[in-house]
């Protein structure tokens, strides 16, 4: 059912849709992209492969600025999904790891992460100056509760560089505000900016593929779906077979954050942008606590 399939895969780590912004700001998430006519902030490759016993091809000298980042998974089950997380400086990595177990058990984030970067495969993203664990789970896509010998973590120092540095402008935009969507993307292949634009709470976006059932029925049938069990019956007039639970998303991003990622839309297909990060205190999944979904269809381009 929805909520395995969605928590197994979220817990660790539109053009013509019709959206309601969120009530944080009123903009979407263009704003954390480079305006018409600015100079293009320089960027920095980074390729990193996942192991099981390890984060490899971190840089020794980063400079704070925009990266690119490319993600070989090595693994059975992370992903593909990495995270730069900001930490208090002298944080060990152990520590980091005990912390980060607890939060995925609907746990406080621990006062000593204080922003994150993800990606998932390949993707923009900006990191400041500052101390940071790059880390990722080997049991984020498997049908299991993640562990602290799941996290697999390095610690990495960023240097002075550009702190201003903006993501290019993208195809599309999604923008989160606690605990809202703003979509604008197009149909076909694109690349999709994704802005955290809360002031306090963390964010990413899951997206699920319902492929032709009626958004009309999905939406009113997803908080239901949400809080099923696996082995639950699907609502009438919700066909499973057309639904794909692994279609796209972006990594997690604290306030302020944003990261690219690769996506291709269809004209008629019925999506849910779906948050499952739960607030600092803890709690449940934001799509599940604070209903933060939206259900959206695109029209043909």
């Amino acid at each position: 059912m929805l909520s395995g399939a969605v928590l197994a895969t979220a817990g660790s780590s539109i053009a013509d849709a019709t959206t309601t912004p969120p009530d944080d700001t009123s903009t979407g998430a263009s704003e954390s992209s480079a305006p018409a006519g600015a100079a293009a902030s320089a960027v920095t490759p980074v390729e990193i492969t996942l192991t099981d016993a390890s984060v490899e091809g971190l840089p020794e000298d980063l400079a704070a600025g925009l990266i690119d980042v490319t993600v070989t998974d090595d693994t059975e089950g992370a992903g593909g999904e990495v995270s730069f997380s900001l930490v208090e400086p002298g944080t060990e990595v152990e520590t980091f790891k005990a912390g980060l177990a607890e939060l995925f058990t609907g746990g406080p984030f621990p006062d000593y992460l204080l922003n994150n970067a993800g990606v998932i495969g390949q993707g923009m993203t900006t990191l400041d100056a500052g101390e940071y664990i790059v880390w990722f789970d080997l049991a984020s896509t498997l049908d299991r509760p993640a562990t602290v010998d799941d996290i697999v973590a390095a610690s990495l120092t960023v240097g002075a560089g550009d702190d201003d540095a903006v993501i290019p402008e993208t195809d599309g935009s999604m923008r989160a505000g606690d605990y809202l969507f703003d979509v604008d993307v197009a149909v076909g292949g694109s690349t999709v900016t994704f802005t955290n634009s809360s002031d306090n709470q963390f964010h990413h976006v899951f997206l699920v593929d319902f492929g032709t059932n009626d958004p009309a029925v999905v939406e009113e049938n997803l908080p239901a779906l949400l809080a099923s069990e696996d082995d639950s019956a699907m609502p009438e007039g919700i066909d499973p077979a057309q639904i794909n639970f692994e279609f796209a998303g972006s990594g997690v991003f604290g306030p302020g954050g944003s990261g690219t990622f690769d996506v291709a839309f269809e004209a008629g297909r019925t999506y849910a942008a779906m948050c499952f990060i739960s607030d600092r205190e803890g709690g449940l999944p934001h799509a599940i606590q604070h209903d933060m979904y939206e259900v959206f269809q695109l029209d043909a381009a």
